[in-house]
């Protein structure tokens, strides 16, 4: 069954069950050290259930890598989305704090 899923779901593991070479059948697949456990949990749960639930920016950061290094662009795309607008959401504040966009 998870196999399945992490082929529908991730061209990593497509390309990787799909490819006949001995690897392909084994029924355990080891993460990378770099990438942080927490992070592996809410990629694993974005293919399972569909859901991006991130804390803050700098876990949208980890996923986002996740995302990249497993082939899973849609979920790149969402944790890019969030970046952007905390980005944008700094970009106003600061300029309201220098009294750019003051509204009286």
């Amino acid at each position: 069954m998870h196999s399945a899923v992490l082929r529908q779901r991730c061209d990593h593991f497509r390309a990787r069950c799909d490819s006949g070479m001995a690897d392909a059948e084994l029924s355990v697949c080891h993460v990378p050290d770099h990438f942080p456990q927490k992070a592996v949990d809410k990629f694993l749960r974005y293919l399972y259930e569909d859901k991006l639930d991130v804390d803050g920016e700098n876990e949208a950061v980890e996923v986002l890598h996740l995302a990249q290094y497993y082939g899973v662009p849609r979920l790149a795309a969402m944790c890019e989305g969030l970046l952007a607008k905390a980005l944008r959401a700094g970009a106003r504040s600061e300029r309201t704090v220098q009294g750019e966009d003051f509204i009286s």
